[in-house]
């Protein structure tokens, strides 16, 4: 939100990925659906992320109703 580190204490998170290409991460029991993550804007990525001391050990597009290309997961990982 504010260019703050993740607090990698926490592991579990989901994640949106905006057209102007900009990240947000919510911790993943806060009961929120992806496209609530940016109100009323398209979303070029969502799904989940796990960190664990700083490393990310896992990423899905998986987000339940959203299902973006596979593609934009490949420019996903390049950009963000």
């Amino acid at each position: 939100k504010d260019g703050t580190p993740l607090d990698t204490n926490r592991n579990h998170w989901i994640f949106a990925w905006n057209k102007q290409q900009k990240l947000k991460l919510v911790p993943d029991d806060i009961e929120l659906f992806h496209n609530e993550i940016f109100p009323g804007e398209d979303l070029l990525m969502a799904g989940t992320i796990s960190v664990d001391a700083g490393r990310i050990v896992s990423l899905s597009d998986q987000s339940g109703h959203f299902a973006p290309p596979r593609l934009l997961m490949k420019q996903f990982i390049q950009k963000a």
